[in-house]
């Protein structure tokens, strides 16, 4: 009864801290064009609020208290302008800022990096756009994030391909749509893929190193957050979308995709459909049997925004067929993924003029089914079709954010309570594990420190609670272990600005990773991945002490990044080849195991603008991962990037190098590969009719070089990458 009472006290006290509530909209163009620009950062300083905008460049303060506020806007390549305005007398009509180009880049909003939304930065971190998703002309996310600093790709295939960051891949790399777990296996096995159509993303974050504080386990390498508008947040009066459309020559495939939105003042609703058929990779030498792609989504959603309150709900589903490529010395065997996703997300926003001032809720649920299918033809015709595997796999994500004002030393912080459930069953003639569940828990907290106006420090911490279970099924009667664990992490990050151009920043973090109820359980043939897996139950957590250091020097026409990353890990789990053959299924033998490692290496990156249309960029990224004296299996080799472009408001061109130096640094029993180069060159079209319409051609691999990626995981030496490749993507936002 006390805690009751005690309860009603705090509600009663916060709804009457409550005051009349306002909302200031506005839209942000280009000077020279006139055209809106999607992604800008617009801030609000007073009260530690920021918002990206949305296609149309429009953008959305909701529950804004009567007084005078310094609006701050922002863009890449655009001069950073101030504003301010006063409440409620600027509201109730659209403000206009107006950016003019400058060669000095502009700092970003980077959400997924801090829960309070702050722009600062502790650790390294990047962002594309939707222009710039675009100009990628990716087929998948793996692919849309290849090259970039610090990340590189593993491959299986177009349908299959997935971020690898700073060597991390697999369950250390956390993949979120709009800030939860995407519930799909991708993380499981280099056989399953990411269930996201990279052209249905608004805009894609990635931060390196750990950022387990806030999203928990199996972020221990970095995270990559995918933004979608199945439920808008920030909308204006109306009809808008987009629709795109493209084509890429190197499996012959094409996609589609439409989002609508219509808004009203206080309600707005979506719906997007995208469709992607693809045939298999051709390379140099011949075609790839089995990577073909077949990919239909759609989803709906809606938002709301009432005085101090807003929020919203979506609903899509992914229905995807891709062939792995394994049986290729067997031309009449074939390997059929059939995936099936169906998500729910859900998210509340309350406003509170009082010691919290934002409150955060939010939900995802996914229900995914994949089933793994061996085929086998003869003259032609399916002879035999058996399920080799079955998953079927339900996920419930949600994280509670609570953002407080300044108290004391502290300049604004967040604490909040994360939970995911997970509820996996495996059936089929090869399941090489038992069913099982896991979940956990999770207290966590921020909070930053400005020390003076140069200098920032950021504390976290958070303790979370797991469990993980194995249960029979038809293969493994007598499976029933399980395991509970509490465990700790902390992070203390400082960012230091001694002068405008230049910014210091560096963290230090420990954090933990569950192993991943395959690393513990298997024991049978991975048909997909052509191997014969034994876990380990007796595998403990991964245990890493890291730090990252970047600067950052952005000074008239140069734009420099530097960064460096050390991490020592207990327990570090890997594959191992034993180099012994499983008698009946012919597999090599894969024992999990684990053992004491270090990873470091770093990134550069520079941009130099020599005329205000003409830059010059180039990057550089070394991983050494090792396991004692012996190398750590899958370590992306050195690799660097050359490249020009020159862009004006209406069209550019632009040209890239790509260098990789040879991996002859390999773990027992894994092939080397020797290094190659590869030309790429791009293109692009902006115009207006009555909308903004954006053309953009792309040729990798120019001179069709044959290669081969050394994270590629096809066996098959006899296989390389992709051939040239032509790809052009229409976008039309309106």
């Amino acid at each position: 009864m006390k805690k009751l009472f005690a309860l009603i006290l705090l509600l009663f006290a916060l709804s009457t801290s409550l005051r009349a509530q306002h909302t200031v909209e506005g839209i942000v163009l280009d000077d020279e064009t006139g055209a809106p620009m999607v992604s800008a950062t617009v801030q609000l300083p007073e009260i530690n609020r920021a918002v990206v905008t949305n296609r149309s460049g429009r953008f959305t303060f909701n529950n804004i208290s009567e007084g005078s506020y310094k609006i701050r806007i922002s863009f890449v390549g655009h001069k950073t302008i101030s504003r301010e305005i006063r409440v409620p007398d600027d509201t109730g009509e659209i403000l206009e800022f107006v950016l003019e180009e400058e060669l000095l880049q502009s700092e970003e909003l980077i959400v997924t990096a801090s829960p309070i939304g702050s722009a600062v930065r502790y650790q390294p971190a990047q962002s594309l756009n939707i222009e710039e998703i675009q100009r990628k002309n990716a087929s998948s996310i793996g692919e849309l994030l290849n090259n970039e600093p610090g990340i590189s790709m593993r491959y299986l295939g177009p349908a299959t391909s997935r971020p690898v960051i700073r060597g991390f891949d697999g369950e250390r790399i956390l993949i979120l749509q709009n800030g939860e777990r995407m519930g799909d296996l991708s993380g499981t096995s280099a056989d399953h893929g990411i269930a996201m159509e990279p052209l249905s993303a608004e805009k894609v974050e990635v931060v390196r190193g750990p950022a387990s504080l806030l999203y928990g386990t199996n972020a221990l390498g970095g995270v990559v957050n995918i933004f979608t508008e199945e439920i808008p947040r920030n909308w204006s009066q109306g009809l808008s979308g987009d629709l795109s459309l493209q084509g890429l020559s190197m499996n012959a495939s094409g996609a589609g995709l439409t989002n609508i939105t219509y808004g009203l003042e206080d309600w707005a609703f979506t719906g997007r459909f995208s469709y992607r058929d693809g045939g298999s990779v051709r390379t140099p030498l011949r075609r790839i049997p089995g990577t073909f792609n077949e990919n239909l989504t759609a989803g709906f959603g809606t938002g709301f925004r009432k005085e101090s309150v807003q929020g919203g709900a979506s609903f899509n589903f992914q229905d995807q067929t891709f062939g792995i490529p394994e049986a290729l010395d067997e031309p009449d065997e074939q390997i059929e993924v059939q995936a099936d996703r169906k998500n729910i997300q859900s998210y509340l926003e309350w406003f509170i003029n009082g010691f919290i001032e934002d409150i955060e809720w939010r939900f995802s649920g996914t229900r995914f089914s994949q089933q793994e299918v061996e085929l086998e033809f003869e003259n032609g015709e399916l002879a035999e079709r058996e399920i080799g595997l079955d998953f079927l796999q339900y996920t419930v994500s949600s994280t509670l954010t609570l953002k407080h004002r300044s108290v004391g030393i502290f300049n604004e912080g967040a604490f909040g309570l994360n939970t995911n459930l997970r509820f996996l069953d495996v059936g089929g003639e090869e399941a090489f594990t038992p069913d099982g569940n896991s979940q956990f828990v999770a207290l966590f907290a921020f909070e930053e420190v400005p020390l003076s106006e140069t200098f920032k420090l950021q504390a976290g911490s958070r303790v979370e609670y797991q469990n993980i279970s194995e249960d029979s099924n038809e293969l493994f009667p007598d499976a029933g272990q399980s395991r509970d664990k509490v465990i700790f992490s902390g992070s203390f990050g400082i960012n230091y600005r001694p002068v405008q151009f230049l910014e210091l920043g560096a963290q230090f973090a420990r954090t933990q990773r569950l192993p991943s109820f395959e690393e513990l359980f298997a024991d049978g043939p991975h048909v997909a991945l052509g191997t014969f897996d034994i876990g380990n139950p007796d595998l403990e957590n991964e245990k890493s002490n890291g730090v990252d250091a970047f600067a950052r020097i952005q000074n008239g026409r140069l734009n420099l990044e530097l960064s460096g990353f050390y991490n020592k890990i207990n327990d570090f789990i890997f594959r191992r080849l034993t180099g012994g053959t499983d008698q009946e299924s012919g597999f090599p033998v894969v024992e999990l195991t684990a053992g004491d490692a270090e990873l470091y290496g770093g990134e550069a990156f520079a941009s130099y603008a020599a005329t205000d249309r003409l830059s010059l960029e180039g990057s550089l990224d070394y991983v050494r991962g090792s396991r004692g004296s012996v190398p750590l299996p899958f370590m992306p080799p050195l690799s660097g990037k050359i490249g020009a472009r020159y862009n004006t408001h209406d069209w550019w061109l632009g040209a890239d190098l790509q260098l990789v130096d040879e991996q002859d640094r390999v773990a027992p029993n894994e092939d080397p590969t020797d290094g190659y180069e590869l030309l790429g060159l791009e293109a692009g079209y902006r115009f207006d009719m009555q909308g903004r319409h954006i053309l953009s051609l792309k040729i990798d691999n120019l001179f069709n070089v044959t290669y081969r990626e050394h994270l590629s995981r096809i066996e098959d030496r006899n296989f390389p990458m992709p051939a040239r490749s032509i790809g052009v993507t229409y976008r039309w936002i309106f």
